[in-house]
């Protein structure tokens, strides 16, 4: 829809700037469609920017319970008592990154 839309105006504008506009739209779409139907249709992002489609979780087999991310945490979004496995918890996470910058053993994950 995003293509033919740039497309319409493109080819519709009386103007130069009107039918050069679309262009990095068309351009995008070209080179990164799978980013865009990855953003679309799975909620995800490849590139891991959008905080909107960022989820961060412990990854039970590396998380030692040292408490590193659970005292960095700014919204207490962490749970988990010492040398057990923590987790995140999604509903108070407000995906700073924070934890995954904190933890020394790569067990807090960017999905």
């Amino acid at each position: 829809m995003l293509e033919e839309l740039s497309t319409v105006v493109k080819d519709a504008s009386l103007c130069g700037l009107g039918k050069t506009a679309p262009n990095p739209v068309l351009s995008t779409l070209h080179y990164f469609r799978h980013e865009y139907e990855a953003h679309i249709r799975n909620k995800k992002c490849p590139a891991g920017v959008c905080k909107a489609l960022i989820t961060f979780t412990i990854d039970a087999d590396a998380c030692i319970g040292c408490g590193a991310c659970l005292r960095a945490c700014p919204q207490t979004a962490i749970s988990g008592d010492k040398k057990q496995v923590h987790a995140v918890i999604q509903e108070k996470c407000i995906k700073c990154g924070i934890c995954f910058d904190t933890c020394k053993f790569k067990a807090v994950r960017k999905a």
